[in-house]
Protein backbone atom coordinates (compact mmCIF):
# COMPACT_ATOMS: atom_id res chain seq x y z
CA UNK A 1 0.00 0.00 0.00
CA UNK A 2 1.57 3.68 -1.09
CA UNK A 3 2.26 6.22 1.39
CA UNK A 4 0.09 9.18 1.09
CA UNK A 5 2.29 12.24 2.03
CA UNK A 6 2.49 15.98 1.96
CA UNK A 7 4.99 18.01 0.69
CA UNK A 8 5.02 19.41 4.27
CA UNK A 9 5.20 15.87 5.90
CA UNK A 10 8.32 14.87 3.14
CA UNK A 11 9.76 17.96 4.36
CA UNK A 12 10.00 17.05 7.86
CA UNK A 13 10.45 13.56 7.37
CA UNK A 14 13.59 14.68 5.19
CA UNK A 15 14.42 16.71 8.43
CA UNK A 16 14.26 13.83 11.25
CA UNK A 17 16.62 11.75 8.72
CA UNK A 18 19.08 14.10 8.89
CA UNK A 19 19.24 14.63 12.07
CA UNK A 20 19.68 10.84 13.07
CA UNK A 21 22.23 10.42 10.61
CA UNK A 22 24.52 12.83 12.07
CA UNK A 23 24.98 12.87 15.83
CA UNK A 24 28.78 14.11 15.33
CA UNK A 25 27.32 17.20 13.60
CA UNK A 26 25.74 18.18 17.45
CA UNK A 27 28.75 19.63 20.22
CA UNK A 28 27.49 16.81 22.53
CA UNK A 29 24.89 13.73 22.78
CA UNK A 30 22.47 15.64 24.62
CA UNK A 31 21.89 18.44 21.91
CA UNK A 32 21.85 15.61 18.85
CA UNK A 33 18.91 13.89 21.11
CA UNK A 34 17.31 17.17 21.89
CA UNK A 35 16.98 17.58 18.43
CA UNK A 36 15.43 14.65 17.26
CA UNK A 37 13.08 14.45 19.84
CA UNK A 38 12.07 17.98 19.06
CA UNK A 39 11.53 16.53 15.05
CA UNK A 40 9.92 13.16 15.83
CA UNK A 41 7.06 14.69 18.16
CA UNK A 42 6.96 17.35 15.51
CA UNK A 43 6.53 14.98 12.46
CA UNK A 44 4.05 12.23 14.10
CA UNK A 45 2.10 14.91 16.17
CA UNK A 46 2.78 13.80 19.68
CA UNK A 47 4.14 14.90 23.19
CA UNK A 48 6.67 12.13 23.94
CA UNK A 49 9.44 10.17 22.23
CA UNK A 50 12.33 8.08 23.80
CA UNK A 51 15.97 7.36 22.51
CA UNK A 52 17.88 4.47 24.43
CA UNK A 53 21.14 4.18 23.37
CA UNK A 54 24.34 1.60 24.07
CA UNK A 55 27.48 3.08 25.18
CA UNK A 56 30.74 1.40 26.31
CA UNK A 57 31.57 -0.67 29.74
CA UNK A 58 27.98 -1.75 29.70
CA UNK A 59 26.55 1.54 29.59
CA UNK A 60 22.68 2.53 28.60
CA UNK A 61 21.83 5.89 27.81
CA UNK A 62 18.01 6.73 27.93
CA UNK A 63 16.65 9.84 26.83
CA UNK A 64 13.40 10.79 27.32
CA UNK A 65 12.57 14.75 27.36
CA UNK A 66 9.11 15.15 27.46
CA UNK A 67 8.21 12.04 30.07
CA UNK A 68 7.65 12.50 33.54
CA UNK A 69 9.98 11.79 36.33
CA UNK A 70 8.14 8.93 37.27
CA UNK A 71 7.37 7.17 33.84
CA UNK A 72 11.04 8.06 32.64
CA UNK A 73 12.68 6.34 35.73
CA UNK A 74 10.11 3.44 35.42
CA UNK A 75 11.02 2.81 31.52
CA UNK A 76 14.83 3.77 32.78
CA UNK A 77 14.26 0.46 35.08
CA UNK A 78 12.71 -1.33 32.41
CA UNK A 79 14.69 -1.27 29.45
CA UNK A 80 18.27 -1.04 31.08
CA UNK A 81 17.30 -4.32 33.07
CA UNK A 82 19.76 -6.10 35.09
CA UNK A 83 22.85 -6.44 32.30
CA UNK A 84 22.85 -3.34 30.56
CA UNK A 85 25.51 -3.97 28.35
CA UNK A 86 23.70 -6.79 26.75
CA UNK A 87 20.05 -4.74 27.46
CA UNK A 88 19.43 -7.41 29.55
CA UNK A 89 15.30 -6.74 30.70
CA UNK A 90 14.57 -7.15 34.15
CA UNK A 91 10.84 -8.73 33.16
CA UNK A 92 11.95 -11.96 32.13
CA UNK A 93 9.10 -12.29 29.43
CA UNK A 94 9.90 -8.29 28.13
CA UNK A 95 13.55 -9.98 28.02
CA UNK A 96 12.27 -12.63 25.96
CA UNK A 97 9.76 -11.07 23.59
CA UNK A 98 12.90 -8.71 22.79
CA UNK A 99 15.30 -11.34 21.73
CA UNK A 100 12.32 -13.02 19.84
CA UNK A 101 12.20 -10.11 18.08
CA UNK A 102 15.71 -9.79 17.23
CA UNK A 103 16.34 -13.12 16.03
CA UNK A 104 13.31 -13.02 13.61
CA UNK A 105 15.09 -9.59 12.40
CA UNK A 106 12.40 -7.57 13.17
CA UNK A 107 13.79 -3.91 13.93
CA UNK A 108 10.43 -1.81 12.99
CA UNK A 109 6.78 -2.94 15.37
CA UNK A 110 4.32 -1.53 17.35
CA UNK A 111 2.41 -3.85 20.01
CA UNK A 112 0.63 -6.25 17.55
CA UNK A 113 3.51 -7.01 15.94
CA UNK A 114 5.38 -7.25 18.39
CA UNK A 115 2.99 -9.68 19.97
CA UNK A 116 2.70 -11.75 17.32
CA UNK A 117 6.40 -12.49 16.25
CA UNK A 118 7.05 -12.87 20.12
CA UNK A 119 3.96 -15.13 20.66
CA UNK A 120 3.73 -13.20 24.05
CA UNK A 121 1.23 -10.38 24.86
CA UNK A 122 2.01 -7.30 27.02
CA UNK A 123 -0.68 -8.23 29.51
CA UNK A 124 1.79 -11.46 30.37
CA UNK A 125 4.52 -9.62 31.48
CA UNK A 126 4.79 -9.13 35.17
CA UNK A 127 6.34 -6.29 35.85
CA UNK A 128 6.81 -4.18 32.38
CA UNK A 129 2.58 -4.00 31.74
CA UNK A 130 1.50 -3.12 35.17
CA UNK A 131 4.44 -0.96 36.21
CA UNK A 132 5.52 0.71 32.94
CA UNK A 133 2.22 0.02 29.89
CA UNK A 134 -0.60 0.17 31.59
CA UNK A 135 0.07 3.64 34.10
CA UNK A 136 1.73 5.79 31.87
CA UNK A 137 -0.35 4.60 28.70
CA UNK A 138 2.14 3.14 26.52
CA UNK A 139 0.15 0.88 24.85
CA UNK A 140 0.36 2.95 21.34
CA UNK A 141 4.07 3.07 21.31
CA UNK A 142 6.25 2.62 17.58
CA UNK A 143 9.81 1.25 17.98
CA UNK A 144 12.51 0.61 16.44
CA UNK A 145 15.88 -1.26 17.01
CA UNK A 146 19.07 -1.93 15.81
CA UNK A 147 21.56 -4.83 17.34
CA UNK A 148 25.14 -2.90 17.82
CA UNK A 149 28.28 -4.81 19.67
CA UNK A 150 27.55 -2.75 22.87
CA UNK A 151 23.55 -3.75 22.82
CA UNK A 152 20.15 -2.93 21.20
CA UNK A 153 19.82 0.93 20.06
CA UNK A 154 15.98 1.61 20.30
CA UNK A 155 13.74 4.71 19.43
CA UNK A 156 10.49 5.11 20.37
CA UNK A 157 6.95 7.49 19.90
CA UNK A 158 4.50 7.25 22.60
CA UNK A 159 1.32 8.54 21.64
CA UNK A 160 -0.93 8.58 24.81
CA UNK A 161 -4.58 6.96 24.80
CA UNK A 162 -5.75 10.15 23.85
CA UNK A 163 -3.31 11.05 21.06
CA UNK A 164 -3.48 9.42 17.49
CA UNK A 165 -0.49 10.08 15.28
CA UNK A 166 -0.13 12.42 12.62
CA UNK A 167 -0.18 9.65 9.44
CA UNK A 168 -3.01 7.44 11.55
CA UNK A 169 -2.59 3.74 9.99
CA UNK A 170 0.75 4.95 8.39
CA UNK A 171 2.33 5.96 10.86
CA UNK A 172 4.49 2.49 11.28
CA UNK A 173 5.17 2.64 7.53
CA UNK A 174 6.56 6.30 8.45
CA UNK A 175 8.05 5.10 11.06
CA UNK A 176 10.38 2.31 8.54
CA UNK A 177 10.90 5.06 6.57
CA UNK A 178 13.43 6.62 9.48
CA UNK A 179 15.23 3.14 10.26
CA UNK A 180 17.99 3.25 7.94
CA UNK A 181 19.32 7.28 9.05
CA UNK A 182 18.53 5.90 12.72
CA UNK A 183 20.97 2.45 12.02
CA UNK A 184 23.16 5.28 10.83
CA UNK A 185 22.87 7.38 13.72
CA UNK A 186 23.14 4.93 16.44
CA UNK A 187 26.65 3.42 14.91
CA UNK A 188 27.72 6.58 14.68
CA UNK A 189 26.87 7.69 18.62
CA UNK A 190 28.48 4.02 19.75
CA UNK A 191 31.68 4.97 18.00
CA UNK A 192 31.68 8.51 19.14
CA UNK A 193 31.45 6.72 22.63
CA UNK A 194 33.91 4.52 22.24
CA UNK A 195 36.59 7.42 20.75
CA UNK A 196 36.02 8.99 24.10
CA UNK A 197 36.41 6.36 25.85
CA UNK A 198 39.58 5.71 24.59
CA UNK A 199 40.77 9.57 24.92
CA UNK A 200 39.78 9.52 28.47
CA UNK A 201 41.82 6.56 29.64
CA UNK A 202 44.59 7.81 27.26
CA UNK A 203 44.54 11.00 29.08
CA UNK A 204 44.23 9.30 32.72
CA UNK A 205 47.67 7.64 32.05
CA UNK A 206 49.55 10.92 31.42
CA UNK A 207 51.73 12.00 34.34
CA UNK A 208 50.44 15.82 33.76
CA UNK A 209 46.96 17.12 34.52
CA UNK A 210 45.02 17.50 31.48
CA UNK A 211 41.47 19.20 30.65
CA UNK A 212 39.75 18.48 27.77
CA UNK A 213 37.25 21.38 26.32
CA UNK A 214 34.91 21.20 23.92
CA UNK A 215 33.50 24.00 21.91
CA UNK A 216 34.58 25.70 25.10
CA UNK A 217 33.39 23.88 28.00
CA UNK A 218 35.07 21.45 30.20
CA UNK A 219 34.26 17.87 29.78
CA UNK A 220 36.36 15.73 30.76
CA UNK A 221 39.63 15.78 33.76
CA UNK A 222 42.24 13.47 34.35
CA UNK A 223 43.11 11.81 36.98
CA UNK A 224 46.24 13.28 37.74
CA UNK A 225 44.27 16.75 37.29
CA UNK A 226 42.06 15.50 39.98
CA UNK A 227 44.72 14.86 42.27
CA UNK A 228 46.20 18.80 41.56
CA UNK A 229 42.83 20.22 42.61
CA UNK A 230 42.15 18.42 45.46
CA UNK A 231 45.47 19.49 46.74
CA UNK A 232 44.68 23.09 46.38
CA UNK A 233 43.31 25.53 49.08
CA UNK A 234 41.30 27.26 46.53
CA UNK A 235 40.80 24.99 43.43
CA UNK A 236 38.22 27.29 41.50
CA UNK A 237 41.24 29.73 40.99
CA UNK A 238 43.80 27.29 38.83
CA UNK A 239 40.35 25.34 37.07
CA UNK A 240 39.09 29.08 35.80
CA UNK A 241 43.02 29.68 34.72
CA UNK A 242 42.64 26.19 32.61
CA UNK A 243 39.97 27.61 31.20
CA UNK A 244 41.31 30.54 30.13
CA UNK A 245 44.28 29.01 28.80
CA UNK A 246 41.78 26.94 26.70
CA UNK A 247 39.60 29.65 25.94
CA UNK A 248 42.75 31.86 23.98
CA UNK A 249 43.74 29.07 22.11
CA UNK A 250 39.81 28.72 21.28
CA UNK A 251 39.97 31.99 20.21
CA UNK A 252 42.94 31.94 18.26
CA UNK A 253 41.98 28.72 16.15
CA UNK A 254 38.36 30.82 14.88
CA UNK A 255 40.33 34.36 14.49
CA UNK A 256 43.56 33.62 12.72
CA UNK A 257 44.27 34.41 9.03
CA UNK A 258 47.04 32.05 8.30
CA UNK A 259 48.36 28.93 9.52
CA UNK A 260 50.18 29.21 13.02
CA UNK A 261 49.22 32.51 13.69
CA UNK A 262 48.35 33.48 16.92
CA UNK A 263 48.58 30.18 18.42
CA UNK A 264 50.70 30.95 21.40
CA UNK A 265 48.13 29.72 24.18
CA UNK A 266 50.80 29.01 26.70
CA UNK A 267 50.82 30.23 30.30
CA UNK A 268 52.18 30.70 33.71
CA UNK A 269 50.07 31.08 37.17
CA UNK A 270 50.31 31.33 40.76
CA UNK A 271 47.77 29.94 43.06
CA UNK A 272 47.97 30.26 47.09
CA UNK A 273 49.56 26.84 47.14
CA UNK A 274 51.87 26.05 43.84
CA UNK A 275 53.06 27.49 40.52
CA UNK A 276 52.23 25.81 37.31
CA UNK A 277 52.82 26.38 33.98
CA UNK A 278 49.60 25.97 31.71
CA UNK A 279 49.83 24.77 27.41
CA UNK A 280 46.77 24.44 25.47
CA UNK A 281 46.92 22.24 21.88
CA UNK A 282 44.08 21.62 19.98
CA UNK A 283 42.77 18.10 18.58
CA UNK A 284 41.09 17.10 15.75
Amino acid sequence: MALHLTDGQLAEIRELQELLVAPLRFPDPVSWTAAVHGAATDLFGVERSLLVLPGVDGDVHLDAPDLADRSREALEEALTGVGAGANRYGDPLLDRAMRRLAASGVEVWNRSIAERVSRISLEEMPRFYPEVIRPYEFEGMLAMAHSLPEGRAQMHILPARSERTAFGNEALDVFRLLLPAFRSGSRAHALASRRQRLLQVSVDLLEEGVAVFRDGAAVYRNRSLRRLLSAEERPDDLTDAIAACAEHLRGALTNRTAPGSGLDSSTEVGTATNRYRLAASHLD
